[in-house]
């Protein structure tokens, strides 16, 4: 701990000061799983041969079971689903998956957006860069009082929470 000290580090830099929220499983796999049947009944479809009913029902269950793994794995494995609150701003991602911190009065503007119903945030910045942040966590209601304890009060963050 002294060599610590003795190198500029200090203690509350060592403390756990942030929270971390990952995303849920559910609502990305409803997203895949709808474009997949989606995909396979205009398939079937276009093809105007609608196979037996029973392999029809086997074909959905195999898929959402394929669909729930794959979500599963995208949202524990991925970092890019998480975001994180600290008292000096939110780190979230760019568009590519970089992970980006905004502090908090750097926020400038704040704009919801949805793809197949998976919700996140952009938050604009007073130096032009974006940073995105999803909202279909798993602990969303303590997400949401995180950032009231943390955001200051005028921030524009504070208007797109439940």
């Amino acid at each position: 701990m002294a060599q610590l000290l003795s190198l500029g580090v200090t203690e509350t830099h060592m403390q756990k000061d942030y929270k971390v929220f990952r995303a849920a499983v559910f609502p990305p796999f409803l997203a895949f799983t709808t474009i997949g049947l989606t995909i396979f009944f205009a398939v079937e479809i276009i093809q105007d041969d609608f196979a037996h009913p029973s392999a029809l029902v086997g074909g959905a269950i195999a898929g959402a079971f394929v669909g729930f793994l794959f979500s599963a794995l995208i949202t524990k494995c991925s970092s890019s689903f998480t975001v994180k609150l600290t008292p000096d701003g939110v780190q979230g991602y760019s568009i590519w998956g970089f992970k980006r911190f905004i502090q908090w009065q750097e926020i400038g503007a704040v704009r919801p957006f949805r793809l197949l119903n998976l919700r996140y945030l952009r938050l604009y910045s007073t130096h032009g860069t974006t940073t995105w942040i999803t909202l279909f966590l798993v602990h969303r209601a303590d997400f949401d009082q995180e950032l009231r304890r943390l955001a200051p009060p005028n921030n524009p963050i504070l208007s797109y929470l439940l």
